[in-house]
């Protein structure tokens, strides 16, 4: 099988954070990798087979300080086994306009941080 090409680059990161299940749950998470169009994310202490379609909404812990607050919401994408208690998933943000051209911008920009 040849080498998986991706729309647009990834960032390897390691953001401690929380993800919210379209029921209501909520589990401990790590966002392993961040695109401009979505996610890879470890859940620890979640191995429910059936992720693929539903929403999560992701609450990054700042690391040091409170001045910025990273939220986001994606759709799961697809699914694979993770560490041993936790699941592998890969979300696309869901985006309103104003978000997507924002996100727009700083790609036309060349946005770096």
């Amino acid at each position: 099988m040849g080498k998986r090409r991706r729309r647009v680059p990834r960032v390897a990161v390691d953001w401690p954070a929380t993800c919210r299940l379209s029921d209501g749950r909520v589990h401990d998470a790590v966002v392993r990798d961040v695109s401009m169009i979505g996610a890879g994310l470890e859940i620890i202490g979640f191995t429910e087979p059936d992720l693929v379609g539903r929403l999560l909404n992701v609450n990054v812990e700042p690391i040091t300080g409170t001045a910025v607050a990273l939220c986001f919401t994606g759709e799961v994408k697809h699914r694979a086994a993770g560490k041993p208690g936790s699941v592998r998933v890969g979300i696309a943000f869901v985006l309103s306009e104003v978000e997507r051209s924002v996100l727009d911008a700083l790609t036309a920009a060349e946005a770096t941080w």
